[in-house]
């Protein structure tokens, strides 16, 4: 009855479970040996299940050093925090410490580093390990038990065998690219195209013609602030081929053993399409529906003086740089689409930076009235700053911000809260509004329109003292909207989007 498509992810949890059970048994087997090679007097206490709780709720094993009378209680991550006095045991720990005659305790995650963050309370003393609680790393017991070398050691074998584990087992998450996911993904290729390092172009030489800082400039504050990229995540079929070869060259990252050329395809076949929509809203002389990418490039060379297809504000060296550039790409094109497959990555690679320089030179170069870019799909729409307010509010909908309404009173915290009456329209979401939950007061939820906005939003959040009694304190990260203006960052720039 409740179908959803989980039965292969169901499979590789399960597989993933005994993989990981394996090897904690090898792990467990390889630290006895390894003690016991080192003149270390170890025993093990054996637990029952109904005893793993509270603080051995993630244990895996434990053992005790006999020389030092110290009990060592290996543990996986914990499903949260947990908070403890330094200086004094759980009841639970204790009772473990009594039976095997220890003196003293130490938690050691299954982590490479920063085991500390298992724990609520640690200090900001960077010379403590454990941040004045007995709370440790594998690496920080190797180095204490073992020495600096065999933790080099083991490290390097460990993630030999990781990588090797998974190669064997073969299984990784590709997501499907539904309607509600293809929003969320139109961001992080919206991100990427703005990341992109457009300057190398400047280092690359089309035929004779170079491109120097001040051209490129002008190119730069076309298709970045003026916003001209946005042809790339509107409505037009290169846009979906973009966004598509994005998507593939996200998902596909891991693989090894297939053909690439699908990736390669996605990105010749949105410039291809984009180079034939600009000339076709131009009204190039000489191109047809059959017209391939060769025979644009000779259209585009030979509408390039007669129209006003390029910028008047490039030099004469830019506009043949831009043209040259286009003939350049479609030898790319054949080269790679010939024949052979694609089976190395450095080749996607170097295609995708190809494409992405190519559109930045068709969207920053071209001279493009409102009009030929709305034929082209062109929408700023979704990207009003009242839109980047709804769209961010929403993606942090749980979380602290400060409200600041410039009325005299000062500024208060409130939670957003998510926006329930947001739908999905073509490739954007329409929202109602922006949704906040007053912390003081009776816990109202507030709407806000973009016309009785307040005049001030930050981003807070909660943050727990570096002190041994566990203390909460709102702290405010940064402003996100004033004066009516969007100046957070994007959701995709601020961390991994999850699409």
């Amino acid at each position: 009855m409740f179908d959803f498509e989980g039965g292969a992810l169901r499979k590789y949890e399960n597989i993933a479970d005994a993989a990981n059970k394996i090897t904690i048994s090898c792990l467990h087997f390889m630290i006895i040996n390894l003690m016991l090679d080192y003149d270390y007097q170890v025993s093990e206490i054996k637990m029952q299940k109904k005893q793993q709780d509270g603080l051995l709720k993630s244990h895996l094993f434990t053992l005790v050093n006999k020389n030092a009378k110290e009990l060592l209680i290996f543990k996986s991550i914990e499903e949260c925090p947990f908070s403890k006095l330094p200086d004094r045991e759980p009841e639970e720990i204790q009772g473990l410490m009594k039976t095997a005659e220890a003196e003293s305790c130490k938690y050691i995650y299954f982590l490479f580093d920063k085991a500390y963050l298992q724990l609520v309370g640690h200090n900001a003393d960077e010379s403590d390990t454990g941040r004045g609680f007995n709370v440790f790393s594998i690496k920080d017991y190797f180095k204490d038990y073992f020495g600096d070398d065999e933790y080099s050691r083991f490290e390097a074998a460990f993630k030999d065998y990781i990588r090797e584990a998974n190669d064997y087992i073969g299984y990784g998450i590709i997501k499907t690219l539904s309607k509600n996911s293809l929003l969320t993904f139109r961001k992080v290729t919206e991100n990427e195209i703005l990341i992109f390092s457009y300057e190398d172009l400047m280092g690359i030489r089309a035929k004779q013609y170079e491109l120097d800082e001040s051209e490129f400039n002008k190119i730069r504050k076309q298709f970045i602030e003026e916003k001209r990229f946005l042809v790339m995540l509107g409505s037009g079929d290169f846009a979906e081929s973009l966004i598509t070869a994005e998507w593939l060259r996200d998902s596909m990252k891991k693989a090894q053993a297939i053909d690439l050329t699908a990736i390669a395809m996605g990105y010749f076949k949105a410039v291809e399409q984009l180079l034939y929509e600009i000339l076709e809203v131009k009204g190039c002389d000489g191109l047809t529906e059959e017209s391939n990418l060769g025979a644009m490039a000779h259209v585009f060379k030979d509408n390039i003086e007669n129209t006003d297809l390029i910028r008047s504000d490039l030099f004469f060296p830019t506009r043949k740089y831009i043209r040259e550039s286009i003939f350049d790409y479609k030898d790319l094109r054949n080269g790679y689409l010939h024949r052979h497959n694609i089976h190395d990555w450095e080749k996607i690679e170097h295609i995708r930076q190809a494409s992405f320089n190519m559109v930045f030179l068709l969207l920053g170069g071209c001279n493009l009235s409102e009009a030929e870019l709305s034929e082209l799909g062109y929408s700023e729409e979704a990207f009003t700053d009242y839109y980047r307010l709804c769209e961010y509010v929403n993606f942090h909908s749980g979380e602290l911000f400060y409200l600041d309404f410039a009325d005299g009173r000062e500024e208060t915290m409130w939670i957003s809260v998510a926006d329930r009456n947001a739908r999905l329209d073509g490739n954007k979401t329409v929202y109602s509004g922006v949704y906040f939950k007053e912390l003081s007061g009776e816990g109202k939820i507030w709407g806000f329109r973009e016309e009785h906005l307040p005049k001030r939003i930050s981003l807070g959040k909660f943050v727990f003292a570096n002190t041994i009694g566990i203390g909460i304190t709102p702290v405010k990260i940064k402003t996100v909207f004033e004066d009516g203006k969007f100046v957070g960052p994007s959701i995709a720039e601020e961390e991994k989007l999850d699409y």
